[in-house]
C-alpha cells in the first residue's frame, strides 16, 4: 500500500472541507525496457551469454567492449529478452561513466519504483538509510536494473541477499563482475551492417559496429571507391569515420580519457612504433617506464578493451585504437619520436635474438618485419645481425614473406656497400630458400655472380659450393648435362682442398651426381657415388648429409634414393661448421675462411 494525497483547490469564499483520503493503489506499474536503437547484428553469442548468466541467478552482469562496440545497444536488446523474467519492470538509468554512491543510486531506483524519496535532506532526516530502504523495496519485487555507462559496481549493494532482481550494467572495465566482452563482428555480420563487402572498407572498420554504421551512412550518398579511398590511408582513417558529431576518434578519445595516467601514457607510447603486438618488455622500451609498470598498464588497457590479449603476456592494439595512438605520436613528436622509439626497440631485440628459441621466433616474426624496415638504411650492423640469426628458416619457424623481406633488405645493403663475399653468401642463402619453395628459375637468377664473388674474395671452397648450388638448380629443371658439368667442375676445383667446407661441398656434389646416375638408370654407378658421399658425410658427422643419401644407422648402409642435394638447412658459404647448416651469421660477416687441414677426405670418385 502507498499513501496517495489529494488536494482540492476551490474558488474564493467557497466552503470546502480539506482533509486526506487514503486509497489503496497498486505498488507500481512494470516499466518497459528502453526502445531498441535499431537492429542488432552479429551479437547472438554475446546475447546468449548474458541471458544464460542471468538465468543462472547471477546477481549482476557487466557488458564491456572497446570504443564503438555497441555496449548500450547490446544491453538494451538483452533487457528486452530478459524482461519476461522480471514482471515488476526494467528500470534504466544512464550513469555517465561517473562514480555514483550507493545511496544516490538507491534514491534514483526508489523514485523510479514510485517510492517516496527516503531522505531528500540528510540534515533533517539523517537516520534513514536509502540503501536499506531500496533493498527492502527490491526484496519484494523482481526488477531488472539496466545501468548504462557505470564507473563502478555500487549497484550490486542495492540487491538484498536472495533477491530475485538483477543488475545489467555496461562499463568500460570489468568492475570485478561476471563479464561479457563485445569483440569485433565476424566478417558476415560486418558486411551485413555495412551493406556492402568492399574489403578495403571492411578492413579499415575492423569489425567495429560504430565504424561500420558511419561507413554505411557515407555509402548512402558517396561512391564505394570514394569511401574506400578515404579510409585506406592509415593517417586518414579516423577523419573519414565521422559524420556530424559522431566519430571513431571521439569514441577512442573518451575511452582514453577515462584511463588512469599510467595506462594512458602507455597507450600513447604504443603508437610510436608499429609492432604487431607488445609485451611488457617492448612496452617499457617504447614508453621509458619499468617492466613492472608496463605490465600493470597493459593489464589495465586490456581490461578497458583497448588492447586484445593474443597469448599470455602478449597484446595487440585494435586497428582503430592504433590509428588513434599513431595520430597522438605524430602530434607529439612526428618522425623524430618514431625513429627514437624504433632505436629503443632495436636494442631490445638485439639482446633477445641472442637467447631466442623456437617459441620466441614463432611469436615474434610479425614484429621482426617492421623492425627490419626501421633498420633498413639506419643501422646495417643490426640488420645484418637480424638476417643472419634468422637465416635457418626451420629453426626460426620463418614465414616466407617475412623471412624473404628481411634477407632481401640485407642483400640490398650488401649490393650497395659490399663486401662481395657478404653479397654472395646472401645470394646463396636466398637461392636455397627459393629452390626449397619450388621456384628453381628464381633460384638460378639469384645465384648469378655468386661463384665469381666468392672467388674474388679468395674463398675457393665457398665458390665451389655456389657452383654446386647452381648445378642442383639445373638438375631440378631437368637440365642434366648442365648439372653434371657443374658437379664435375666442383670436384675438380676442390680436388686439392682438404678443409671441412671443401669436404662437405664435395660430398654434396657426389650425391648430386649419384642422383643423375639413378635418373639415367645406372644403379651401380649411383650406388658407388652415394657411398662416396656417405663416407665424407660420416667423416664430418653431418646429420643432414647422412639423411640426404639415405644412411640407415642400424645397418650402416645406403638405402633408397637420396634426397635433394642441398641440406635442409642451407649450406651458404664456407665456414659452415660440422653440422652442415651454413646458415648461421658469423661465417657471413667474418673474413673469407681458410682451408682446415684436420680432415683427410677419402679418395675422390669420378
Amino acid at each position: 500500500m502507498r499513501r496517495l494525497t489529494l488536494r482540492v483547490d476551490a474558488p474564493a469564499r467557497a466552503v470546502v472541507q480539506i482533509g486526506e483520503i487514503v486509497l489503496p493503489v497498486p505498488e507500481g506499474t512494470p516499466s518497459a525496457p528502453p526502445a531498441r536503437p535499431g537492429p542488432l547484428l552479429g551479437r547472438a553469442g554475446e546475447l546468449a551469454r548474458i541471458v544464460r548468466a542471468v538465468e543462472r541467478a547471477a546477481r549482476a552482469v557487466v557488458v564491456t567492449g572497446g570504443p564503438g562496440s555497441g555496449r548500450s545497444a547490446t544491453a538494451v536488446e538483452a533487457a528486452h529478452r530478459l524482461a519476461p523474467r522480471f514482471p515488476d519492470g526494467v528500470l534504466a538509468e544512464t550513469l555517465g561513466d561517473r562514480p555514483v554512491s550507493a545511496a544516490d543510486l538507491a534514491r534514483r531506483v526508489l523514485i523510479a519504483l514510485g517510492e517516496p524519496d527516503p531522505a531528500p535532506d540528510p540534515v533533517s532526516d539523517p537516520v534513514t538509510d536509502p540503501v536499506a530502504v531500496c533493498r527492502a523495496a527490491l526484496a519484494r519485487r523482481r526488477v531488472l536494473l539496466l545501468l548504462d555507462d557505470a564507473a563502478d559496481a555500487a549497484a550490486v549493494d542495492l540487491l538484498p541477499p536472495g533477491s530475485r532482481s538483477a543488475v545489467l550494467l555496461t562499463a568500460r572495465r570489468g568492475l570485478g563482475l561476471p563479464r561479457v566482452r563485445l569483440g569485433r563482428l565476424d566478417p558476415t555480420a560486418a558486411a551485413a551492417l555495412l551493406g556492402g563487402d568492399d574489403p578495403r572498407i571492411l578492413a579499415a572498420c575492423d569489425g567495429v559496429p560504430l565504424a561500420l554504421r558511419i561507413a554505411a551512412l557515407r555509402l548512402a550518398t558517396e561512391p564505394v571507391s570514394a569511401v574506400a579511398e578515404g579510409l585506406t590511408p592509415a593517417h586518414r582513417t579516423l577523419s573519414a569515420l565521422r559524420i556530424g558529431d559522431r566519430g571513431m576518434r571521439e569514441a577512442v578519445q573518451r575511452a582514453a580519457a577515462a584511463l588512469r595516467p599510467g595506462p594512458r601514457a602507455v597507450l600513447r607510447g604504443l603508437g610510436a612504433f608499429p609492432l604487431a603486438d607488445v609485451t611488457a618488455e617492448t612496452a617499457a622500451a617504447l614508453t621509458g617506464i619499468s617492466r613492472a609498470e608496463a605490465e600493470s598498464a597493459l593489464a589495465a588497457l586490456a581490461d578497458a578493451d583497448l588492447l586484445r590479449s593474443r597469448a599470455w603476456g602478449r597484446y595487440e592494439l585494435p586497428v582503430l585504437v592504433r590509428r588513434f595512438a599513431e595520430e597522438d605520436a605524430r602530434d607529439r613528436g612526428g618522425p623524430r619520436e618514431t625513429a627514437a622509439a624504433g632505436d629503443r626497440i632495436a636494442r631490445v631485440y638485439a639482446t633477445a635474438l641472442e637467447r631466442a628459441d623456437p617459441g620466441w621466433w614463432a611469436a615474434e616474426w610479425p614484429n621482426l618485419v617492421p623492425l627490419a624496415r626501421h633498420l633498413d638504411g639506419r643501422d646495417r650492423h643490426r640488420l645484418d645481425h637480424l638476417a643472419d640469426v634468422s637465416a635457418d628458416r626451420r629453426r626460426s619457424r620463418a614465414p616466407w614473406a617475412a623471412w624473404s623481406e628481411i634477407q632481401r633488405a640485407a642483400l640490398r645493403h650488401a649490393e650497395a656497400e659490399g663486401p662481395p663475399h657478404r653479397r654472395a653468401a646472401l645470394q646463396v642463402r636466398l637461392a636455397h630458400a627459393l629452390r626449397e619453395r619450388g621456384d628453381p628459375g628464381a633460384a638460378l637468377a639469384m645465384l648469378a655472380g655468386a661463384e665469381e664473388r666468392f672467388a674474388d674474395a679468395g674463398d675457393p671452397a665457398a665458390a665451389a659450393d655456389a657452383a654446386r648450388a647452381t648445378a642442383d638448380v639445373h638438375r631440378d629443371r631437368g637440365e642434366r648435362a648442365l648439372a653434371a658439368t657443374g658437379y664435375r667442375r666442383v670436384l675438380g676445383a676442390l680436388a686439392a682442398h682438404t678443409g671441412a667446407d671443401a669436404l662437405r661441398t664435395t660430398a654434396w656434389a657426389l650425391s648430386g651426381l649419384g642422383e643423375l646416375a639413378a635418373a639415367e638408370g645406372d644403379a651401380t654407378r649411383a650406388t658407388r657415388l652415394r657411398r662416396a658421399a656417405l663416407d665424407r658425410f660420416r667423416a664430418l658427422d653431418d646429420a643432414a648429409g647422412l639423411a640426404a643419401v639415405g644412411y640407415q644407422a642400424s645397418s650402416s648402409r645406403v638405402v633408397g634414393s637420396a634426397a635433394p642435394s642441398w641440406p635442409s638447412r642451407a649450406s651458404t658459404s664456407s665456414g659452415s661448421g660440422s653440422n652442415g647448416s651454413g646458415s648461421g651469421w658469423s661465417e657471413l660477416t667474418g673474413a673469407p675462411s681458410g682451408v682446415a687441414r684436420h680432415h683427410r677426405p677419402p679418395n675422390p670418385v669420378r
